[in-house]
């Protein structure tokens, strides 16, 4: 499953996604900001690390359990702000 989400201050654009479990995801951040941004699912340890404005960083990873994660931007102050969102793995 291939998913972009575009970046922007300070938001995630979907900011909802769904997969299924076992299913290889291609997460592609774009970022149509004017800072830096990054993105972080903890509770999976999926990380990608700071992407610069105009830039896009892609990373692969399978989420073999189900439930609902939720992923944000962890530079300081950006989730505070709204920066954040949520996987479903069914």
């Amino acid at each position: 499953v291939e998913v972009t989400i575009e970046a922007k201050e300070f938001s995630f654009t979907p900011s909802k996604l769904t997969v299924d479990a076992g299913t290889k995801v291609r997460l592609t951040l774009e970022n149509g900001g004017s800072v830096s941004h990054d993105f972080v699912i903890d509770e999976l340890d999926v990380e990608m690390t700071l992407v610069s404005p105009g830039q896009s960083q892609t990373i692969e990873f399978t989420l073999e359990r189900a439930g609902i994660y939720e992923f944000d931007c962890s530079i300081p102050g950006h989730e505070e702000a709204g920066m954040t969102g949520t996987l479903t793995v069914k």
